[in-house]
């Protein structure tokens, strides 16, 4: 269990250090690109990138929300019921996301292939589109590994649970 923390821990570091280059980057694309248009030129390319790179920010900040216990959670039930319930239901809260996640991993992951097998490009550059749209299954799948880990965490606790 340590080394999968480890691992997370290190993996949240990377991830922190991509969102900044990304939003530092989009940041200056943005500018750039206005401040051309005041002398009617700019990038064509560069509406379609800023999309693409929301993208990565959503799925690569959702996978920090998901370490950090910062994703959305609809949590009334638990505010009225004893810890031990409560435990219980963070259990089960944790093992669902993770079944869904990996769903989603699974699905995902069919459309990048058949991204990848058809040939799709985008406009930017003629980069091929799988791989503007590969963060999705690697999203998941980081959620996915979050979610895990916090069911490991969440089912100890309830295990060892001693009333007080």
């Amino acid at each position: 269990m340590k080394i999968l923390k480890s691992f997370d821990d290190f993996i949240s570091k990377i991830e922190t250090s991509f969102l900044m280059g990304i939003i530092i980057f989009m940041f200056s694309l943005a500018f750039l690109d206005m401040s051309l248009r005041a002398f009617h030129t700019g990038f064509l390319w560069s509406g379609e990138l800023l999309r693409h790179l929301v993208l990565w920010i959503c799925f690569v900040g959702a996978s920090l929300a998901t370490k950090y216990d910062r994703h959305i959670r609809m949590d009334i039930l638990t505010r009225y019921v004893s810890e031990k319930w409560r435990l219980f239901l963070h259990v089960l809260s944790s093992l669902a996301s993770c079944v869904v996640c990996l769903v989603l991993v699974y699905a995902s992951t069919l459309v990048v292939l058949e991204l990848y097998n058809y040939g799709i490009s985008s406009h930017i550059f003629n980069i091929p589109m799988w791989v503007l749209q590969i963060i999705i299954p690697i999203g998941f799948g980081f959620m996915t590994f979050r979610f895990f880990l916090e069911l490991l965490g969440k089912t100890s606790d309830f295990l060892v649970y001693k009333r007080p």
